[in-house]
């Protein structure tokens, strides 16, 4: 990890990312979020929502375009992930109970809100001590789309 941090704080940056790093086996996750001045990196906990704007605190006076509904989406998912110690992460995901900003806004069949924008598709990730995980949906309630495994697709 430590050998990412660094090839990304020596490289030219031309955009502005919020990732998420870790590696197979290990217990730390990162959150990386770069411009192309800065980069920040915190340790995230087991649990966590994810966004691709910045929300670092040292990353706060970057200027960089955040939808209302992104930001509004981002503070109620850490609300319900917080509410509870064994939060389901496909429950906050899909979560439609702000009538404004829902989280979970089907292009065509969930009005896009005042800034028309939608969920394109949802991801849920594990990292454990033998195998990453992820499954991207694009619909909840049905089968995964895709399913990826150590990098590789099943």
């Amino acid at each position: 990890l430590s050998a990412a941090v660094q090839l990304l704080n020596a490289s030219p940056r031309a955009g502005t990312a919020h990732v998420g790093i870790s590696q197979l086996g290990g217990a730390t996750i990162l959150g990386i979020e770069f411009d192309p001045g800065d980069v920040s990196v915190q340790a995230v906990k087991p649990a966590a929502v994810h966004t691709n704007h910045l929300v670092h605190d040292t990353m706060q006076e970057h200027d960089r375009l955040v939808h209302e509904s992104s930001r509004q989406r981002f503070n109620d998912a850490n609300a319900m992930l917080h509410m509870a110690d064994d939060a389901d992460p496909m429950q906050i995901l899909t979560d439609r109970s702000n009538p404004v900003f829902p989280l979970y806004r089907a292009g065509v069949s969930q009005p896009a809100g005042p800034d028309a924008q939608s969920t394109l598709a949802i991801a849920d990730m594990s990292i454990g001590t033998d195998d990453v995980s992820w499954d991207v949906y694009t619909v909840p309630g049905e089968a995964a789309r895709f399913r990826m495994r150590n990098a590789r697709h099943i």
